[in-house]
């Protein structure tokens, strides 16, 4: 290609040479603009590459914090459910406790009744008698 091109630069005009010049200016203007587009390509697959990462990296502390807020969060439901079923133990304790006390009372009133029933009838054999001594007096 030089064979070519260097008998007209020689024996050519200056707008020989001329051009000769802007086509190897061009050439050498397209190569360095390749060069740029290509560092340029691979600075912004690197970045992308980096943000990949990046994401990767932000979704993981996403993931382990969404994580510890569902272990925190059962952690109160577990808290609450046992609180709840101790709760519910102390109150049917209590109430079956009542309901002992209540038959014992039941049982008590039911003997005083009784109790009451019997000196009721001997306060009016008592009385009946002293109607009687009165009566024969």
């Amino acid at each position: 290609m030089l064979e070519t091109i260097l008998p007209l630069l020689t024996d050519g005009s200056p707008f020989v040479a001329f051009a000769g010049y802007l086509i190897w200016s061009n050439q050498r203007q397209e190569k360095r603009l390749f060069e740029v587009h290509d560092t340029f390509v691979h600075k912004v697959e690197k970045m992308v590459a980096d943000g990949k990462i990046e994401m990767d990296q932000l979704r993981g502390q996403y993931q382990q914090r969404e994580d510890e807020l569902r272990d925190r969060w059962h952690d109160v439901v577990k808290k609450v459910e046992s609180d709840k079923d101790h709760l519910e133990r102390q109150i049917l304790d209590n109430v079956l406790a009542n309901t002992k006390v209540t038959e014992e009372s039941k049982k008590a009133i039911e003997l005083i009744a009784t109790s009451l029933g019997k000196i009721k009838g001997t306060l009016d054999r008592v009385l009946d008698r002293i109607a009687t001594t009165k009566g024969d007096l």
